[in-house]
Order: C-alpha cells, then sequence, then structure tokens
C-alpha cells in the first residue's frame, strides 16, 4: 500500500471500521463511509480532532446513488491507497435478503466503485465470517458466484427449500459469497 494515499473504510462509523480509521489515520488520509450518518459524523469529527485528514460519504450499500456518490468521492481524490470493506450487517439486524443486499450485493458494488480508483499497489480487504466456510454454505457456490444477478435472492430461496430464508441462513450465504468475489478479485 502506498505511503500517504487515501484509504477507503466501509462501516467506519463504528467498531472494526473504525479501529481501522484509528490505525491508518496517521499516515494516510481518509474516507470513512458509513449509513449511519449521526454516527459517522461523530467518528469524522473524532479523527479530525486528532490530527487526522478526514472525509466523509453517508452511503447504504444497498443503493446505487449512494454507491455513485462513494466512487465520486473516490474518484476526485486520486488513486487509491487502500479499500477496507468492513460494513455489514449481523442476523440480528435484518432479514436474509437485506442482509445478501447489503454484505454480498453490497461488498460486490464496493469493489465494482473502487476499481477505477485503484492502481500498482491498491490494497483492499474485505472483511468476511467464519460463518462463510460452513460446509452448507459452499453448497450455494453456484449461485454466488454472479452476485449482482437481479434474481439471486430468489434463486437462493429455491435452492434451499423454498420460503424465506432465515437471516442465519442468509448471513452465511453473504459472507460465502463475499469469500468467493474475493477469491474471483484477487490479482485483478
Amino acid at each position: 500500500m502506498s505511503e500517504r494515499g487515501l484509504v477507503v473504510i466501509t462501516g467506519a462509523a463504528g467498531g472494526l471500521g473504525l479501529a481501522c480509521a484509528r490505525n491508518f489515520a496517521p499516515r494516510h488520509p481518509l474516507l470513512l463511509v458509513d449509513a449511519a450518518a449521526e454516527e459517522l459524523a461523530k467518528a469524522t469529527q473524532e479523527l479530525e480532532r486528532e490530527g487526522a485528514t478526514v472525509r466523509s460519504a453517508v452511503c447504504d450499500l444497498a443503493q446505487d446513488q449512494d454507491i455513485l456518490a462513494m466512487a465520486d468521492a473516490m474518484a476526485a481524490a486520486g488513486e487509491i491507497a487502500g479499500l477496507i470493506h468492513a460494513a455489514g450487517l449481523s442476523p440480528a439486524m435484518a432479514t436474509a435478503a437485506r442482509i445478501l443486499e447489503v454484505n454480498l450485493r453490497g461488498t460486490a458494488r464496493v469493489l465494482e466503485a473502487a476499481l477505477p480508483a485503484a492502481g500498482p499497489g491498491t490494497v483492499a480487504v474485505c472483511v468476511a465470517s467464519i460463518a462463510g466456510h460452513r460446509r452448507r454454505a459452499a453448497e450455494f457456490d453456484a449461485l454466488l458466484a454472479n452476485p449482482l444477478r437481479a434474481d439471486l435472492v430468489a434463486d437462493l430461496e429455491a435452492a434451499a427449500g423454498g420460503g424465506e430464508l432465515p437471516s442465519t441462513v442468509g448471513y452465511a450465504l453473504s459472507k460465502r459469497g463475499v469469500i468467493l468475489l474475493c477469491e474471483q478479485q484477487a490479482g485483478a
């Protein structure tokens, strides 16, 4: 990762994302991205008080216009040094369909948006979960291979026996899909 280049961090308003922001702040300008506007503003202000160079973008990873705004913010900064993609939903936070939309499809959108601003040496880290390594989740690899397909959730539900997926299953599948997506994109 090039020293001093922009680091983009999703899920940056708290938890792992904010911890990553604090780690990179002394050496890199930051673009903090999160769907929680108030918490994002607080995180941005805290880091600025600590001396960091910070910009922020409110972004719901399920909204195309938000992804486009984030891509514009990345492009305006020039070549990015790195992307830490920590945004996501847990099984307790949403339905399986929403989890798949944010965790998996959102990851694909974030990577797609970051690619034009990436250059030699740019590093991307996407946070997955041990849940993505469950044997049962691997049975859906063929369906998860193209996360931006419009009928992804319906196909997963049908393959799982019909009906709405439990949020825990949606979470495991979303994280399995993130792992597969990163394997596909590695070295791209």
